[in-house]
């Protein structure tokens, strides 16, 4: 029986927070008014992108992925759902997704342009993403197709700013960052054994038991991405639109954030050893990488916004194990983050 379990697990909801949230942050560069009905019709456009996004992918590795055992529970691995009845259902869903927009919103070629480059980007890297010699290619362009639903949320919110490039460059950094390393150390064992070429197989990365070895060129991507974040958070305060206002505060929120994440990937790097630990420390850095983007949310379109693109990131983790794994494991991380302020302050 094809429950609502399965229907959740075909639609990877438990992560759909990246489509969710992005459409409102998009919105929020335009510097839109957020009301009841805009915010549910961009939160439905968002979700069924999310859905394509994920089942589409699904569909593209069926045959990667039903050698993992981590994925057994796919209704497409499982033969719950057959690939033809997921094609079917991946296409309806994107054709959905401009219904909705044009009934909600009107009819507007260029908010529907923004959201057929996204699925032009999706494919794309679905595609070739297991294949092409230089693997950070397919994931760059799949973070522009996740950009694009920014762009369609700025259009959307009266027009896309300086902002929303500066939070559409954002999510391809947070695109690029979480597939090629946190997805690629996941799946290193599966991926490595069938030959599949992602950013961490190629730059070395190897698996000992459940150890796992980051070579150096992945730990410099990473830092090198979490960087380009950092610098984005940094220079957030030139899509603001108006002088000296509460957008000050939620600045210093984005880098304090900021500051948390690079600690979290510092943590993670260091951390290797220790599997759970690492697995915990690896999916509290994608919400830490998160974060600044919503208070730069914040800062272009005011504080609901922020905190409904903070909520929309947020709420759908609940239902995936391995983030409520990180979420009870953060106040013993903020308790050594408390020692490491404390350890500093005495040096000094």
């Amino acid at each position: 029986m094809f429950g609502l379990g399965a229907i959740a697990r075909f639609g990877r909801l438990t992560a759909a927070g990246l489509g969710l949230s992005s459409v409102v942050i998009g919105h929020a560069s335009a510097g839109g008014s957020l009301g009841l009905s805009v915010l549910i019709g961009l939160l439905l456009v968002g979700l069924a992108f999310h859905i394509v996004a994920f089942a589409l992918n699904d569909l593209f590795d069926l045959d990667l992925d039903r050698t993992d055992p981590t994925r057994a529970a796919s209704p497409l691995v499982a033969g719950r759902i057959t690939p033809r009845t997921a094609g079917i259902v991946i296409a309806a869903v994107a054709v959905a997704s401009f219904v909705l927009d044009w009934v909600w919103f009107g009819v507007s070629p260029i908010a529907a342009s923004a959201l057929a480059l996204g699925y032009v980007g999706l494919v794309f890297y679905d595609a070739f993403s297991k294949t092409l010699p230089v693997p950070l290619v397919a994931d760059a362009v799949q973070g522009a197709g996740w950009a694009c639903l920014v762009w369609y949320g700025a259009i959307r919110g009266g027009g896309s700013t300086r902002a929303t490039l500066a939070c559409a460059l954002f999510v391809v950094g947070f695109v690029v960052i979480v597939n090629a390393v946190h997805g690629g150390l996941r799946d290193l064992r599966n991926d490595s054994r069938r030959g599949a070429r992602t950013a961490a197989v190629v730059f070395g990365a190897r698996l000992d038991g459940d150890v796992v070895t980051v070579p150096g060129m992945l730990l410099g991507l990473a830092w090198l991405l979490q960087a380009a974040l950092a610098g984005l958070a940094v220079v957030a305060p030139f899509g603001i639109r108006g002088g000296f206002g509460w957008w000050v505060l939620w600045y210093a929120v984005a880098l304090v954030a900021t500051a948390f994440a690079v600690w979290l990937l510092w943590r993670a790097v260091h951390a290797n050893a220790d599997p759970v630990r690492f697995k915990n420390l690896g999916a509290a850095h994608i919400l830490a990488l998160w974060l600044p983007l919503t208070a730069m949310t914040a800062m272009y379109g005011g504080a609901t916004q922020g905190l409904a693109a903070l909520a929309a990131m947020v709420v759908p983790m609940l239902g995936n194990a391995s983030f409520r794994g990180a979420f009870r494991t953060m106040p013993g991380v903020l308790r050594e983050l408390r020692v490491a302020l404390q350890w500093t302050r005495v040096q000094s």
